[in-house]
């Protein structure tokens, strides 16, 4: 999970570093004008489904050990 924050970060620090903006870099990289504001929704998803999976597996846990019991 944390690589795609990497690339998040690295983009960052390059518009910074160069002045070129993260999103003229992901255009020139994949021909996609819409590419670095797609990265950044699609981790965001992934970031809620992956906190929903885990809350799952914490309840889910916690109802076998009551079961168990």
């Amino acid at each position: 999970m944390e690589q795609h924050h990497d690339i998040l970060r690295e983009l960052e620090e390059y518009e910074a570093r160069t002045g070129i903006s993260a999103s003229t870099v992901c255009r020139k990289a994949t021909d996609n004008p819409r590419m670095y504001q797609r990265l950044i929704r699609r981790f965001e998803q992934t970031e809620e489904q992956v906190a929903k999976i885990r809350s799952t597996m914490r309840e889910l846990e916690g109802g076998s050990q009551e079961g168990a019991a």
